[in-house]
């Protein structure tokens, strides 16, 4: 994950990145994103939350929540549909129980802080993804108000 990090940094990499330079291949950074968060999403997030059930670590938190956060970076066109699937999930919940437990006090900072730059990211995207949904019900209900308007004065007249 580091390497794509530095790759989408570095604009001499962004046109090849994960390939030979002399084949073609168009978005490959992108591509290679979309392959890590798959990866994070079907094998990474089960298989620690499953560990972590068994064997609560400070340590494996620490490292999880960090790739995590480094998966918004990594691809941000895919932040909204990846907060709203961990959202689903109480990912939320489940951050919030997490620092409860070994960040209390001044215990583990690093990964208070971690979660706490996790929770804000996903919490900011997904609070603009619903103002954009209230938003657009807003307008889809003065539409419905004008139109029905329209129709009252047809029928007058």
């Amino acid at each position: 994950m580091r390497l794509a990090v530095d790759c989408q940094k570095d604009p001499s990499v962004q046109g090849n990145a994960f390939t030979a330079p002399s084949i073609a291949s168009e978005n490959m950074l992108e591509k290679y994103s979309e392959f890590l968060l798959n990866v994070c999403d079907t094998l990474c997030i089960p298989i620690v939350m499953e560990y972590y059930e068994k064997t609560p670590s400070a340590r494996l938190m620490e490292v999880f929540f960090s790739i995590l956060n480094v998966q918004y970076s990594i691809l941000p066109n895919t932040a909204k549909r990846f907060s709203i699937k961990l959202a689903s999930s109480s990912f939320i919940k489940f951050t919030v129980e997490l620092k409860a437990k070994f960040c209390s006090g001044s215990r583990n900072p690093r990964l208070n802080q971690i979660c706490s730059d996790f929770l804000c990211c996903m919490c900011r995207i997904l609070f603009s993804a619903m103002k954009n949904v209230l938003n657009y019900q807003h307008e889809s209900d003065i539409v419905n108000c004008a139109w029905k308007r329209v129709q009252k004065i047809k029928t007058h007249y």
